[in-house]
């Protein structure tokens, strides 16, 4: 999420800090990509032109989206049926375990290249 604010609000990069991912509206991002947006309970997952909502203790639901104007539809479909495989949440949750678990070694190694250069 943060280098899609720092780069709504024209805010460069930090160089010193750690961080994952990049702007959502960045030109250089893959329109393909996979986005996962986590919270403790529930989660997204924009992938393929569609949304996938979840919740760990229920099923997922499928979305498609358009834009009218300023405003963004979401229509239900039956994902298994339009979508075929739907993604979960578990690659997003190994990230997550293996980035927390190494959080201070990758923050060294960031500090040890920002001094090199």
């Amino acid at each position: 999420m943060l280098p899609t604010v720092l780069d709504v609000m024209g805010i460069p990069l930090p160089t010193d800090q750690l961080y994952q991912g990049t702007s959502l509206y960045s030109a250089s991002a893959d329109p393909r990509r996979t986005i996962y947006l986590n919270t403790f309970q529930e989660y997204g997952i924009f992938q393929s032109g569609f949304l996938f909502c979840g919740n760990r203790e229920r099923p997922t639901d499928c979305y498609t989206f358009t834009n009218d104007e300023a405003r963004t539809i979401f229509k239900v479909v039956d994902g298994s049926r339009d979508v075929g495989s739907t993604p979960t949440i578990g690659p997003f949750n190994l990230f997550q375990e293996n980035f927390l678990r190494n959080y201070s070694d990758y923050c060294r190694m960031a500090r040890q290249s920002t001094a090199v250069r």
